[in-house]
């Protein structure tokens, strides 16, 4: 991948002069040179060998409009370090910012002779495109580097290429290819920096395909690589995906365990998103655990602290209604889910899920049983994907059929190979190499 190093410093400025477009003429004018002589520069016939002073050289950025363009080798490491320190920033969340230095690095654009910066400030802008959910903007970058030799990129950057790539594919609910990119990125870990980030991607691509052992071994790697970060946005991400992943392979004590430490840390914090997730989380674990009460009491708590409007409150409603559901107060039940009903109307998964809810209380009914065969099970097999959920559903259903006695033998037998499937899947029995 072309460096511009082997240029002389006269066909550089030839080349950002073109694709500043601006003629020979105007940049000699503002020089106060002739143009035979800006000729001159340019072909490197200056001095016999296309030398520019240096003083010369900063009238010529000044005239362009380009003085943090990198145009020697010191400058050009000391760019390169500031891209890497805006990737950075994006991934501390810090999207104001990123936004601000995108705006200042966008100058290497000016210099096309240096492939290799300006493929790396592009794929760093394709990851602060991801990260405001820009998805379009960060497609036509990576079709860009697609149209290159992948042969061609240093380590590092296909490490950026192929994350960008995952996670572009999970945009498009497409989580095996996004494991398949992610995998990529991880096997050159040897060439490049490993962090907790890389190690959370692997373990959520994981647990989004279902191996939910494997997503567990990942999760608590990247969780030691934060020891040192304590309190970043990374170790709040990684420990929300393992308390979900401990809950989803029923490793309840160890995700008490983790969930009591969030608690007294989203408590000393003061941060009452950080709470609310916490609560939830623990409504949840108290739900599976059987403990109908303490999970309403948890979800009640979390309520105090979220908008009505956010995705975080529908989940506290299904959880609850989950929990009527268990305890048999059908009545307050129902009201939950017409509420949930009713925000969810601009919320596919989650108006899905007040739906299926809607037929577990109809279960006896044949237009129940095929909402949850048809739409719920598929819904969170292929589309969230959730495996856990999932399974919870094949087995209400298995229950179900099993209790009925005529022509649903063979329903519950399809139900148990599913669930025998997914158990498998979990606990990576039979997973492909």
């Amino acid at each position: 991948m072309r460096t511009g190093l082997d240029l002389s410093m006269g066909e550089k400025i030839k080349q950002i002069r073109q694709t500043k477009d601006v003629t020979q003429q105007y940049l000699a004018d503002h020089l106060s040179v002739t143009r035979p002589r800006l000729s001159q520069l340019e072909m490197g016939e200056d001095s016999g060998q296309g030398d520019v002073s240096p003083d010369l050289l900063m009238q010529i950025r000044k005239a362009l409009n380009l003085e943090a363009l990198p145009l020697t080798v010191t400058q050009r490491e000391g760019f390169k370090e500031d891209l890497v320190k805006w990737s950075d920033v994006i991934t501390a969340r810090k999207l104001e910012k990123a936004k601000e230095l995108r705006q200042k690095l966008s100058v290497i654009t000016f210099a096309p002779f240096d492939e290799e910066l300006n493929t790396l400030f592009n794929l760093i802008d394709c990851k602060l495109a991801l990260s405001l959910r820009d998805t379009s903007t960060a497609e036509t970058i990576l079709d860009t580097v697609d149209n290159k030799s992948l042969d061609d990129l240093p380590p590092e950057l296909l490490g950026y290429y192929y994350r960008n790539k995952s996670a572009a594919c999970a945009f498009r609910q497409q989580h095996q290819d996004a494991l398949v990119y992610m995998t990529k990125a991880f096997k050159l870990k040897l060439h490049v920096k490993q962090d907790a980030v890389l190690y959370y991607g692997m373990g959520l691509r994981h647990y989004r395909v279902g191996y939910l052992r494997r997503a567990k071994m990942f999760l608590k790697e990247a969780l030691k690589l934060c020891a040192n970060e304590q309190g970043s946005v990374w170790e709040r991400y990684i420990k929300y995906a393992l308390v979900r992943n401990y809950i989803g392979l029923k490793d309840l004590d160890d995700a008490e365990e983790l969930l009591c430490k969030m608690h007294k840390e989203a408590e000393d914090s003061g941060d009452n998103q950080f709470l609310c997730d916490v609560l939830i989380y623990y409504g949840y674990l108290r739900r599976l655990s059987e403990h109908i009460p303490s999970a309403i009491v948890y979800l009640n708590e979390a309520m105090e602290y979220v908008d009505k409007e956010s995705e975080q409150y529908l989940e506290i409603l299904y959880q609850k209604a989950q929990c009527y559901i268990a305890e048999g107060g059908i009545t307050v039940c129902e009201e939950v889910l017409e509420e949930g009903k009713r925000l969810s109307k601009n919320n596919k998964h989650h108006a899905i899920m007040f739906k299926s809810l809607e037929h577990l209380i109809t279960l006896r009914e044949d237009e129940s049983t095929e909402y949850l065969e048809t739409v719920t099970v598929p819904h969170l097999l292929n589309e969230v994907p959730d495996y856990p959920v999932a399974l919870e559903y094949c087995k209400v259903l298995q229950e179900h059929y099993e209790q009925k006695t005529s022509g649903t033998i063979k329903k519950a037998l399809d139900r148990e190979k599913m669930i025998t499937r997914i158990y498998e899947r979990m606990f990576m029995k039979g997973e492909p190499k």
